[in-house]
């Protein structure tokens, strides 16, 4: 990410790490709180951003697909699977796997916030095959199971 002309003064390189991995630290929060939002009409992104739409498009074509993988997802992103969990867990602090059943919970959430009252239903819409894994991933996440989460976001 950086380069250094021979001879380099230590403090220099030191500096130069230290901000790289602050700047590491900065974008990996940024896709925590924003939850990987790609904004329409931004331009000139940096890779690190471009390649994380680029992972979201991927993923939100295959979200109701139980049977996408790591694999899949590094194929159609042109990345090994060693590769891709580099990346991903650099930016995120998340295994691709694990990111991929958040996003999931998190479309879940929004589809039961939106008005979505059959738990079965959007688990189906959402990739996972198994209720109880479900309901326990989601539980995880969010303190609650879906069925407490939809009572407690009804619309009054």
């Amino acid at each position: 990410d950086d380069y250094l002309i021979k001879p380099f003064d230590a403090e220099e390189l030191k500096v130069r790490v230290r901000n790289l991995i602050q700047q590491r630290q900065v974008l990996r929060e940024k896709f925590r709180k924003e939850y990987f939002s790609v904004k329409p009409g931004e331009e000139q992104k940096p890779y690190d951003d471009r390649l994380m739409q680029k992972l979201i498009a991927v993923f939100e074509q295959h979200i109701n697909d139980s049977e996408f993988n790591v694999e899949q997802l590094a194929d159609e992103l042109s990345l090994s699977r060693t590769q891709l969990f580099r990346k991903v867990h650099a930016l995120t602090g998340n295994s691709p796997k694990d990111l991929m059943r958040n996003m999931r919970l998190r479309t879940a959430a929004r589809l039961f916030s939106s008005g979505h009252d059959q738990v079965t239903q959007v688990m189906l819409q959402v990739g996972f095959n198994s209720s109880s894994w479900f309901a326990r991933s989601f539980r995880e996440l969010y303190g609650v199971t879906p069925t407490e989460y939809i009572k407690n976001n009804a619309h009054v």
